[in-house]
């Protein structure tokens, strides 16, 4: 039996200032950029032919805001959290001296979550879940607009299967010769309100 663990957590500080040409927008932004990774893995040997393995790994990171601007309002900016899973089995057989099988399974998925820093909990758009952001004021010159992208959900979920046989023969010299095949199914969504927050002029 073996056995494997990991963790590892960053936190950095993050600052961003706007240089625009109206002093009083021009405001610093100060926050903490966060980073989780953690993972684990077991290996059993259940017999002298035949062992098994499963595996798992994750993160999590945390964006506070964007870079700073000269041209945009800091309500353009936006947040991001990031998240991603792995998950992974594997069975391998010694069938003899001559043969191995492997087969693998294991599922992964992704996502990502956009908001804007602003939060408007009269938002017309409440029903639908929207309290973020708010109306769009362009200017000449500057702009004073969340960004238009945000709230944006974006899930990608993978499901994969793969078997691998190696049988070793002898023709005029020792041949490996590998075969398999892999079965891989990927689910993505994406879900943004692009303008919902509506444009002044």
């Amino acid at each position: 039996l073996h056995y494997f663990v990991n963790y590892e957590y960053d936190r950095t500080p993050k600052t961003s200032q706007w240089n625009t040409a109206f002093p009083s927008f021009n405001v610093t932004l100060n926050g903490k950029e966060m980073r989780k990774i953690g993972g684990g893995r077991l290996d059993y040997q259940l017999s002298p032919s035949m062992r098994l393995m499963g595996k798992a790994s994750g993160g999590n990171h945390y964006i506070p805001f964007g870079t700073g601007s000269s041209t945009n309002h800091p309500a353009s900016t936006n947040s991001e959290d990031r998240k991603n899973r792995e998950y992974l089995g594997q069975f391998t057989h010694v069938l003899s001296n001559r043969a191995v099988n492997e087969i693998k399974g294991g599922f992964s998925e992704w996502n990502i979550l956009q908001g804007n820093l602003t939060h408007w909990s009269n938002h017309w758009a409440k029903d639908l879940g929207v309290t973020d952001g708010h109306p769009r004021v362009q200017m000449v010159g500057l702009k004073i607009a969340g960004n238009q992208n945000a709230p944006r959900i974006r899930d990608q979920n993978t499901w994969t299967f793969r078997d691998d046989f190696t049988p070793s023969y002898d023709a005029r010299g020792r041949h490996d010769l590998k075969l398999g095949g892999e079965y891989l199914f990927m689910h993505e969504l994406t879900r943004n309100c692009r303008n919902c927050m509506g444009q002044i002029d």
